[in-house]
C-alpha cells in the first residue's frame, strides 16, 4: 500500500481529482494530511485505473490508537457499569431487610374509634384524684400512653 497525493491517487484510479477530494471529505478512503498540508492517500499496489472497486480501503479500526483507546475506555466503563448494578442490588436488599426490622409506629389508616370516648387522648380523659388518694405512677402512665399511641 502507498500513500499517494490526491492527484496522484485520482490517476492511478481513474477517477478525477475531484472526486478523490470528495471521498478524502467524506472519509471514504484512507488518507492523512502530511506535514507539508498535503493530503496523502493510501492506495493499494495492485490498484489499477478502472478498477472495480468502490473504493479505496481504508485502514482497519484497530489501526488507529484512538479507536484502541476508546475500546479500552469502553471497557473499562462497562465493568464499572456492572459493579454498580451489584451495589444498586446489594442496597436494595439491605434496604428491605432493614425495613422488616422496623416496627409500623405510623398507622396507614387514620384510627377509627371502636366505642365513643375511645377516641379520646389519656391527657384528656384524665381525672383529678380526690385529696388524700394516691397518684398513679409516672411509669404507668406512659405505659399506657405508650399502648394508646401504639408504640408497644
Amino acid at each position: 500500500m502507498q500513500r499517494l497525493p490526491i492527484a496522484q491517487a485520482a490517476e492511478r484510479l481513474g477517477i478525477s481529482k475531484t472526486a478523490m477530494r470528495r471521498r478524502v471529505e467524506r472519509r471514504t478512503v484512507d488518507a492523512i494530511k502530511g506535514d507539508d498540508g498535503q493530503w496523502l492517500v493510501a492506495v493499494p499496489d495492485d490498484a489499477t485505473p478502472g478498477d472495480t472497486r468502490a473504493e479505496v480501503p481504508r485502514g482497519t479500526p484497530s489501526d488507529t490508537p484512538a479507536v484502541e483507546v476508546f475500546t479500552v475506555h469502553l471497557a473499562f466503563l462497562q465493568a464499572q457499569l456492572v459493579e454498580k448494578d451489584r451495589q444498586i442490588r446489594e442496597l436494595h436488599v439491605m434496604l428491605q431487610s432493614a425495613q422488616r426490622l422496623i416496627p409500623a409506629t405510623v398507622p396507614d389508616a387514620p384510627h377509627a374509634p371502636e366505642r365513643a370516648g375511645d377516641d379520646e387522648s389519656p391527657l384528656q380523659t384524665a381525672r383529678v384524684a380526690p385529696e388524700g388518694a394516691q397518684r398513679e405512677p409516672e411509669a404507668s402512665w406512659r405505659a399506657r400512653l405508650r399502648r394508646w399511641m401504639g408504640w408497644g
